[in-house]
């Protein structure tokens, strides 16, 4: 506060003179400390400028106008090889199929064959004629080829036919929860009936894996592996990771549904019922009793059997469309 006091001063006049000159000066004082604080304020040359408000994001301006983004991109955190079982007289059908829908979403993809093929990427001709007799020889040359040219290119290795179709983000989603340097091995689950001998094994058709420290330990023990003898190659190599100490992991989602199908999955879904086929041969080859019908199948599944082709477009077609039936 200025309080104006009059010492010997004379006359109205020189009070008011003095009362002027007093508010001069606060008003001074006044306007030079707003020009400092405005100038303490700006940025300082070469500084960072003030962040500029972020607007709302548009979920909470208007709900219902906000719609999250599809993520397409499968993950990477781990890294998978797909290796095909196929003959040359299915490169340019239902093989090509594979090579243009699910297959190279696969880290590394390889058709194993009995020749090359020029339309075909990736064949292996491995050095073995065709014919059903032979498809464990055959699979044993694949494993052997893929431990010996691939054991670092990949953390999990699948096997599959050429009618089956994956989903190979749902396959890379069930895995990320196992270590691959552990021997694991997944699959739809078999068990023969006891009179027949109670083997275990996952089913070849619905394509199965194994984890790169399974491969290991039968690379580790290929002489042997190379030299059993057999023909049902599905069966074989379960036999074979049983006795390498394998373990054979439960594929199936939290409700007990099934992930991989040996039957097409539609005919699964919408026909093959217990109360339709009671004796389907599907019933008393699973390890643990599947459910039928519109339960049969997570809704997670990865793969399935008895893909024509066609059926493999069309289910491409359901995939890219973001169809939930369609493993989504």
């Amino acid at each position: 506060p200025f309080r104006c006091t009059m010492v010997a001063v004379r006359g109205l006049p020189a009070l008011l003179a003095l009362c002027v000159l007093a508010l001069v000066f606060c008003a001074g004082v006044l306007i030079g400390s707003r020009a400092a604080i405005e100038r303490d304020a700006a940025p300082q040359s070469g500084a960072a400028p003030a962040p500029a408000q972020r607007p709302l994001p548009v979920a909470l301006r208007d709900a219902r106008a906000y719609v999250p983004p599809r993520q397409t991109a499968p993950r990477k955190a781990i890294r998978i090889l797909c290796w095909v079982l196929t003959h040359p007289d299915m490169h340019g059908t239902k093989a090509m199929a594979v090579a243009r829908t699910w297959g190279p979403r696969c880290d590394t993809l390889l058709f194993m064959s009995s020749a090359l093929s020029r339309q075909l990427p990736n064949t292996v001709a491995l050095p073995i004629n065709e014919s059903r007799a032979l498809l464990w020889e055959k699979t044993k040359l694949a494993w052997k080829y893929v431990y010996e040219h691939h054991i670092n290119d990949a953390d999990w290795f699948m096997k599959a036919d050429d009618d089956s179709y994956v989903m190979v983000h749902n396959l890379r989603d069930f895995l990320m929860d196992y270590p691959s340097d552990m021997r694991f091995y997944f699959g739809r689950h078999f068990k023969q009936p006891k009179n027949q001998g109670g083997a275990e094994y996952m089913s070849g058709g619905a394509g199965y894996v194994v984890s790169r420290g399974a491969l290991m330990a039968l690379g580790e023990d290929l002489d042997e592996v190379m030299a059993t003898p057999g023909v049902l190659e599905d069966m074989e190599f379960g036999r074979v990771m049983r006795r390498l100490g394998v373990t054979f992991g439960d594929s199936r989602d939290g409700l007990g549904r099934e992930r991989f199908f040996p039957l097409s999955i539609n005919h699964l879904r919408h026909w093959y019922t217990r109360e339709r086929y009671p004796t389907l041969w599907l019933w008393d080859y699973s390890k643990r009793a599947p459910k039928d019908g519109p339960t049969c199948c997570s809704p997670h599944w990865i793969a399935t059997h008895y893909a024509s082709d066609a059926r493999m477009y069309e289910y491409e077609r359901q995939f890219l469309a973001g169809d939930e039936g369609c493993g989504l």
